[in-house]
């Protein structure tokens, strides 16, 4: 089975059977009914239901809070300052965030 990431169908093992990462990969020229006749599949989306979205953001920003605690008080050992975690979370949590 070919994983296609692309709608570029010079990308493609022809060859093979063909499974779509997205909607996305599939090119305008071919017909989404035609898709899901055949054996030619889309990866089902890992957020779906929505409530997946909400259970993974939750994690995440639960982490990030961790991670930015124990990130300040690495920072200001490692550069010999007392900041704040907030003064950290300012600094670098949008980058660790994202």
């Amino acid at each position: 089975m070919f994983l296609a990431t692309t709608a570029i169908e010079d990308f493609w093992d022809k060859a093979s059977e063909i499974m779509f990462l997205g909607p996305w990969c599939i090119p305008d020229k071919i017909c989404m009914e035609s898709i899901d006749s055949t054996e030619n599949k889309i990866v089902p989306s890992p957020w779906y239901p929505p409530a997946k979205r909400i259970d993974a953001f939750n994690y995440c920003y639960s982490l990030y809070g961790m991670m930015i605690t124990e990130l300040s008080a690495r920072l200001n050992k490692l550069h010999r300052v007392s900041y704040s975690d907030k003064y950290w979370q300012i600094l670098i949590g949008p980058w660790l965030f994202l």
